[in-house]
């Protein structure tokens, strides 16, 4: 008996090729990863700013406009000696007044910046500009002023009256000479050690004195100050 010839449709069913449902389901973890990784990254960009961005988010509170931080304060010259050129110990000084030196061999400071003033003088024999007080802002951190090998570095009794600390560098730019930094606290050098002017912290802090000083009738209140002098 001649087979039934079998319906057109039902024959393009039963060739069509067969695909394994088993596999496209294994796939669809894969696929949903996928689609999922863009949005993923852009979570991960927008919580993550570049440095570039995140130095422009610095935002002004006057009208919301972006800025640019603000400039790191730079540390200046104060004077000359002899060759040597002495910056400021620190980058905001309140004030800066020449006087005459009290200890003996002092050589007179070139005055090297426009903001400074001479004091009265003491009467001690010696150049209006043989030594400087350096007022500083409270707990500002005390910076060499040249560069050069530390020789000194210790405690030594103020006129008799209080313990006050010294440092005293020999410049490379010149070793006949020493550079003297009085009136520090909490000293971070010993002798020995090489530092670089505006840069290595030779004391924690300078000291507010617990006499009257004259740099403060000038000031107008009592603040920490470095003496610096220069000697043979």
């Amino acid at each position: 008996m001649p087979a039934r010839p079998a319906n057109d449709a039902f024959a393009a069913v039963c060739t069509r090729p067969r695909v394994n449902r088993y596999a496209i389901a294994g796939l669809a973890p894969v696929l949903a990863a996928a689609l999922s990784l863009p949005a993923a990254v852009d979570r991960t960009a927008a919580a993550r700013p570049s440095a570039v961005e995140a130095q422009a988010m610095w935002v002004d509170a006057s009208n919301g406009m972006p800025r640019a931080p603000a400039p790191e304060p730079v540390i200046e010259p104060f004077a000359a000696v002899e060759g040597v050129q002495l910056v400021e110990p620190a980058p905001t000084p309140v004030l800066i007044g020449f006087h005459q030196a009290n200890g003996p061999r002092p050589i007179a400071l070139t005055p090297d910046v426009a903001a400074h003033q001479i004091l009265p003088s003491r009467g001690r024999g010696t150049h209006a500009t043989s030594a400087v007080d350096i007022v500083l802002p409270a707990a500002e951190p005390v910076r060499a002023t040249v560069s050069g090998t530390v020789v000194a570095a210790n405690r030594y009794a103020l006129y008799g009256q209080t313990s006050d600390g010294l440092v005293e560098i020999v410049p490379h730019a010149n070793p006949a000479i020493r550079v003297r930094l009085l009136h520090l606290a909490e000293l971070q050098v010993t002798a020995g050690e090489h530092v670089v002017a505006g840069e290595t912290v030779v004391a924690a802090t300078a000291r507010t004195l617990p006499f009257g000083s004259q740099i403060d009738t000038i000031v107008g209140q009592r603040l920490p100050h470095v003496h610096v002098e220069v000697v043979r």
